[in-house]
């Protein structure tokens, strides 16, 4: 009995991904910019620029680029298993054919 693959076929709910968050982004940046805003010096000077600027700073940085790379691993990922599912089912059609079924 040959295996069969089950893929989620479901839509997707507003295009996003479950392992990329929306709210992971604005948290983390709220509370770094309050930080930043509500305090003065040279140590909080330090952290806004050059160290929280490289996490985020006007939709770039690493916190964006992090979410950037998990949307387009899973846009990827949909891709192979629409490729596989449909590979699959060439596979069956043509076993069907070859046994007459």
């Amino acid at each position: 009995m040959p295996t069969r693959m089950v893929c989620d076929t479901r839509p997707r709910r507003g295009g996003t991904s479950p392992t990329t968050s929306k709210t992971s982004r604005p948290a983390a940046n709220t509370s770094a910019r309050g930080i930043i805003e509500h305090n003065k010096g040279e140590a909080i000077s330090a952290f806004d620029d050059p160290y929280w600027r490289r996490y985020y700073h006007q939709k770039h940085g690493w916190l964006q680029d992090m979410i950037d790379g998990a949307r387009d691993m899973a846009k990827s990922l949909d891709q192979y298993a629409d490729a596989v599912h449909h590979a699959v089912k060439r596979l069956e059609h043509a076993q069907d054919e070859n046994f007459g079924f």
